[in-house]
């Protein structure tokens, strides 16, 4: 009803002027009205920056129900480095492209925190600021309100911070994904898997997509019976949702206005289950088909929400991670612990969704630009010194870069994640500036009549300084970008690790690397060279000599 007729019949009944009939259906609005606002005080909250999922009991009452969301509330608001809280009731976030659980039984709260000090504001600490800025990391302050909050009997909480890909896009770090067509056998699936990752070190808060319910009744049509009496399954649901939700195709229409007629079986004949067992569904030759005649009604729990993958039911199971553990190092594991335990039954297929798969489906792309990276350097070394066994030498410092991009991201305890693969990518080009500046001038050396071994021991000393001079620009050039100077830096941090480790490492590996190569590869190309002039001496030899031609002139 609109709000001008609502507040006329309110205070019609509050003045005694209605009749009977009417009196109730008002009585009956206002206690559904009370019974809403209950449901909606029977929340508990989540985090987000720090967020936190929390699914709290539906039969809990409404004033318990409060008094642990104010708690929470509470111990946020408690600590220092939290700007401010906002809960959302009635939902559970999943992530930026999905909308999670929604229900009375759930809600989820956003806590966002100051920003955090840079480098470059310890450096700069003559410059005021507006507000306070935190020094404690993220992981450090959800530690501490999983601490202040505890346990809350009859609510399930979960409390994880929001980084980069995960929580921020993709909901938990770890979604696995049972996909099947009977629901029973991936509950007790993903069951079993639940319980077998809840005991592998780094897991944190196993849980399921698939939840109990309310009690529902629950309708299965006889296909073969409705198929007999001309009843399909769309005539079915049209008639229960024509009974119990009404139609509103009609409309009441005064001063301007047009309201909603919804049509509908009275309440008196719809409170039992005989009554829905009478509802006509359609009618055969002038008879009338009730609904028990095609279906049986039984009582059920149904699950807060069906998720399907090419049109079968899905139930995921997800966790989150404690810090130190990542995403992917973490799907092998529960790989291997999932082969070992052979718990998967046939008719159930595993599927990794979240993070796991977009990194999956990134790193197959990352992989062929990396090829295509060598491909590319590798041809324009061709073209450059004229030979295909030459740019050989160039590409054998791509493993010193890759080793010293690694051995960086170990020490700087950094993630190998898209950023840094970038980065990887990038030395590819980079690295090879070492060898070409080395080989370049051996070369040189040995057109102006120099031994071999003689070119590469003058070469190495004289193009030291330039290849130190071009790696140090790059390093010192990256420092700012390592070290994370500026706020939200830590996203683009990888990226500096992995430059400076690469180009230190080939910096140093070159003039010992490189001369070494450079012999087996000129050992190697005169060796063909002796091979392939053999053959082709032997084949001019052993060609038969046609006989001369003589011409006698008379």
């Amino acid at each position: 009803m609109k709000t001008r007729k609502a507040k006329r019949l309110l205070t019609r009944y509050a003045l005694g002027e209605l009749d009977p009939l009417t009196r109730q259906e008002v009585q009956e609005q206002l206690r559904r009205s009370a019974s809403c606002r209950a449901a909606m005080q029977d929340i508990e909250p989540t985090l987000d920056l720090l967020r936190d999922a929390l699914a709290a009991s539906s039969a809990a009452p409404a004033r318990l129900s409060a008094e642990r969301r104010q708690r929470i509330e509470q111990a946020a608001l408690s600590i220092p480095e939290v700007k401010y809280v906002s809960t959302r009731l009635g939902r559970l976030g999943s992530g930026f492209f999905g909308g999670g659980d929604t229900g009375p039984r759930y809600a989820s709260m956003q806590i966002s925190l100051h920003e955090k000090k840079a480098l470059l504001d310890s450096l700069l600490f003559w410059v005021k600021h507006d507000e306070q800025l935190r020094t404690r990391r993220d992981i450090e302050i959800a530690a501490e309100l999983r601490q202040k909050v505890g346990e809350i009997p009859g609510a399930q909480i979960t409390i994880n911070t929001v980084s980069g890909f995960r929580g921020g896009g993709f909901g938990a770090p770890i979604q696995i994904a049972l996909v099947g067509k009977d629901t029973e056998t991936l509950l007790e699936t993903a069951t079993n898997v639940r319980n077998l990752i809840a005991q592998i070190p780094g897991i944190k808060d196993p849980d399921l997509s698939w939840s109990a319910g309310k009690p529902e009744l629950q309708v299965r049509v006889d296909r073969e019976k409705a198929t007999s009496l001309g009843i399909s399954l769309a005539e079915i649901a049209a008639a229960l949702r024509t009974a119990y939700e009404g139609d509103t195709s009609a409309k009441f229409r005064e001063a301007g206005q047009e309201y909603d007629i919804r049509v509908r079986v009275r309440p008196d004949q719809r409170q039992r289950l005989s009554d829905l067992n009478d509802l006509v569904v359609g009618y055969v030759q002038g008879a009338p088909v009730y609904l028990r005649d095609v279906a049986s009604v039984s009582l059920g729990d149904g699950p807060t929400k069906i998720e399907r993958t090419d049109r079968q039911r899905r139930i995921t199971v997800t966790a989150n991670l404690l810090p130190g553990f990542t995403p992917g190092n973490m799907r092998q594991v529960i790989d291997a612990k999932l082969a070992e335990a052979n718990i998967i039954p046939p008719g159930v297929r595993v599927s990794w969704f979240g993070e796991n798969e977009v990194l999956a489906r990134e790193g197959v792309y990352m992989a062929q630009a990396l090829l295509l990276a060598f491909i590319l350097v590798y041809l324009l070394m061709v073209a450059l010194f004229e030979n295909w066994l030459y740019p050989f030498i160039i590409m054998f410092s791509q493993p010193q870069a890759l080793v010293g991009a690694l051995l960086a991201l170990v020490i700087a305890r950094s993630e190998l994640n898209i950023i840094s693969m970038i980065g990887i990518i990038a030395l590819v080009g980079l690295v090879g500036k070492n060898a070409i500046l080395l080989v370049d001038f051996t070369n040189t050396l040995r057109q102006r009549g120099l031994p071999r071994n003689e070119a590469l021991l003058e070469a190495g000393p004289i193009r030291l300084r330039p290849i130190l001079m071009t790696s140090l620009t790059l390093i010192l050039a990256m420092i700012p970008i390592a070290l994370g100077v500026g706020r939200g830096s830590e996203f683009r941090s990888p990226l500096g690790i992995v430059l400076i480790g690469g180009v230190a490492v080939s910096t140093l590996l070159t003039l010992l690397v490189i001369p070494c190569m450079y012999t087996v590869m000129d050992d190697l190309t005169q060796w063909l060279g002796r091979v392939l002039w053999r053959r082709r001496v032997v084949a001019v030899t052993e060609q038969p000599e046609e006989p001369a031609e003589t011409e006698t002139r008379r």
